[in-house]
């Protein structure tokens, strides 16, 4: 009895793996590949396990999504069935941004021809490489391409503002930069020989991250004899100082070629660190202060100035990345980034006249018992300049809208 016992189940075994399809195919993983330093152009394809036919018609834009890193939804051709199990989802018709981090999602709403269903939906992260450009032209080299800010940049037949108009880029487009000749870049536009002005663009190395090459141009505010806000012991000048020095060095590691408008206790008139930052061609201005009022005001609040004709948009993007981060790192209290106006609050000299994407930083009240414990701080001086450097790296980080 147990010999015949032991036949049937045998047999049963064989009719098993000889007819596999005799089972229902259960859903059990899916493979999708590598997920960082892909391809702008990348399609993915969602490979579910072996034995699960996909149904083509259930696929759709509810079940197949891409967002970006500010969970907004990418616009992707239709994904379809490249065979029983593997299903492509093709890039946006014109890439993805270089650089960027994005999140693809397969839902459950997916059917299957074995009637299961998927018992979770499914995310998959990932990070594109830097977008590589076109090669030059024979005996040409790109040094850095940009990515254009404003509304329109007109493109000039020299580095002058008074030369001939050549055409025009809009914002977002992305422009080859073959080299600088002070705030101008030169670029071929029609095979012919082009300046646009470096100021409405954001500006990326061919090598190294997002900070690679980056003029910025740090403004420890106050010096000498003026020495700002005082209290608990310390003077604004100092602070400042100590601080700026510190966001050098993290910058300066990551790449970025950095200037101060002073190094030591010195002074300078308002319109001197403007012209310093003008001379050095930067292509960012962050002025760092300390704050002073009654003693129970206290947090921080950043500025940029909107009442001026070039890069508002980028000084006020700029101002809330480095806010963000200080708020957060250094656990101080939201004043929030005030748009500073003429005549108004915030009309600060030194964002009002800086053609670059500006930004002045109250990093706390000296004034006020809890702010000054941190700026008299050893360690929180470094969370500080931490936070004002990983502002100014995520705004560089942040694409052209």
């Amino acid at each position: 009895m147990t010999t015949r016992r032991s036949v049937v189940a045998f047999v049963g075994l064989l009719v098993l793996m000889l007819f596999p399809s005799v089972a229902k195919a259960e859903v059990t993983h899916i493979n999708m590949g590598e997920a960082d330093g892909v391809g702008v152009h990348k399609e993915w394809e969602v490979q579910f396990n072996e034995g699960v036919e996909v149904v083509e018609d259930s696929l759709s834009d509810v079940n197949i999504v891409v967002k970006d890193s500010n969970g907004e939804t990418v616009d992707v051709p239709d994904a379809y069935l490249k065979n029983k199990n593997t299903i492509v989802v093709p890039a946006p018709e014109n890439g993805y941004q270089g650089g960027q981090k994005y999140k693809l999602y397969v839902g459950k709403s997916i059917q299957f021809k074995s009637g299961v269903n998927m018992s979770d939906r499914y995310m998959k992260t990932f990070y594109t490489e830097r977008e590589i450009l076109d090669p030059p032209a024979p005996g040409e080299d790109v040094v850095s391409y940009g990515t254009v800010t404003s509304d329109t940049l007109n493109i000039r037949k020299g580095p002058d503002g008074s030369a001939e108009k050549l055409g025009q880029y809009v914002e977002g487009d992305r422009v080859e930069i073959y080299g600088f000749e002070g705030y101008w870049a030169q670029i071929r536009h029609n095979g012919e020989i082009g300046y646009v002005h470096k100021t409405y663009m954001k500006l990326r190395a061919l090598t190294g991250g997002v900070l690679q090459d980056q003029i910025i141009v740090l403004d420890p505010g106050h010096g000498d004899h003026d020495n700002g806000a005082s209290d608990h012991g310390g003077f604004e000048k100092d602070i400042n100082l100590d601080v700026s020095k510190r966001v050098y060095d993290i910058l300066e590691e990551k790449g970025a070629d950095v200037r101060m408008t002073r190094t030591d206790d010195t002074f300078l008139e308002l319109s001197e660190r403007v012209e310093y930052g003008d001379k050095q061609m930067g292509d960012l201005f962050v002025s760092i202060h300390t704050n002073a009022y009654v003693e129970s005001a206290h947090g921080t609040e950043s500025f940029c100035y909107v009442d001026k004709t070039s890069n508002v948009e980028e000084g006020c993007l700029l101002a809330e990345k480095i806010h963000e981060q200080i708020v957060d790192l250094v656990g101080m209290y939201d004043r929030g980034v005030v748009e500073g106006t003429r005549g108004g609050f915030g009309d600060f000299h030194v964002i009002r006249n800086t053609h670059t994407p500006s930004v002045l930083v109250e990093m706390g009240f000296l004034t006020n018992d809890g702010d000054a414990e941190k700026l008299m701080s050893d360690y929180y001086r470094d969370l500080y300049a931490q936070a004002i450097a990983t502002g100014i790296e995520n705004y560089y980080k942040e694409p052209v809208q």
